[in-house]
This record gives structure tokens, C-alpha cells and sequence, in this order.
């Protein structure tokens, strides 16, 4: 199999792809983490309520279970929102490496208004959700 030459054109044409091909990851990605909180917030909120909708009192080994879930359900939702960020990291760079190839007149243009440094990270805000949920679930399971 003989080296494909690339061109200056071909390079561009490239470079373009790799552009919107990052950027359509890093939307994917981020809508990846929220959903990944939403769903499982929404577990918390099914555990909590379907020990409401027990007529019987639940025992203790029942509320030991559950409480089990919240927190498996807290670790692994970590963990899945943990590798999300960092593939949004590698998308990033990317993107920057990306645009030390472009023209100037894209320069220009991305230029036009800079971009307010990140102070807090929506993994972060995310993680901490996830944390709060699953503290106010093992609450109201003890309270069961």
C-alpha cells in the first residue's frame, strides 16, 4: 500500500473535519454527564419513593439493600462522569491543536470575543448533585 500524500488542501479539509468532529464529541459528552446525573437522581428519587408506596413498614435489611443502591448507583455515576470529562479534555485539546493549524482569518474571527475562564467546573457542580442526592436518599431511607 503506498503513503497517501496529503496537500495543503487536503490538510484543510482535514483539519475542518477533525474541527467538527470534536466539537459535535465534546456536545455528545456533555450531554452524556448530564444525563448520566438526571438518571441517576431519578433513581434516587425511585428508591426514596417506592418505600412510599410500601404499605408495610420496611425492614432493616430491605433499607440496607437500597441504601447499598444509592451508593453503588453514587459510585458508578462518579465514575461514568469522571471518564466523560476526561474524554471532553482530550476533545479540547484537540480543538486547540486544531486551530494552531487554521487561518488567520479564523483567528480573526474566534477572536472577536474572548471566552470567560471556566471558575467552576459543571463535572464538579454535577458531582456534587450526585453527592447531595444520594446523602438526602440515605437520609430518607434511615428515616423509614
Amino acid at each position: 500500500m503506498e503513503p497517501v500524500v496529503v496537500t495543503p488542501e487536503g490538510e484543510s479539509e482535514e483539519l475542518a473535519l477533525l474541527y467538527q468532529v470534536s466539537v459535535a464529541d465534546l456536545a455528545y459528552f456533555k450531554q452524556q454527564q448530564w444525563s448520566v446525573a438526571n438518571y441517576s437522581l431519578l433513581l434516587y428519587a425511585g428508591i426514596c419513593g417506592a418505600t412510599k408506596l410500601i404499605a408495610l413498614p420496611i425492614r432493616l435489611s430491605e433499607t440496607l439493600v437500597l441504601g447499598a443502591l444509592v451508593c453503588a448507583t453514587a459510585v458508578a455515576a462518579s465514575v461514568v462522569l469522571w471518564k466523560l470529562e476526561a474524554a471532553i479534555e482530550i476533545r479540547r485539546e484537540r480543538l486547540r491543536s486544531a486551530r494552531e493549524q487554521l487561518s488567520d482569518a479564523f483567528f480573526r474571527a474566534w477572536g472577536s470575543r474572548g471566552k470567560l475562564e471556566e471558575r467552576v467546573s459543571v463535572c464538579w457542580l454535577l458531582h456534587r448533585a450526585l453527592l447531595v442526592g444520594a446523602c438526602v436518599a440515605l437520609w430518607v431511607l434511615h428515616r423509614q
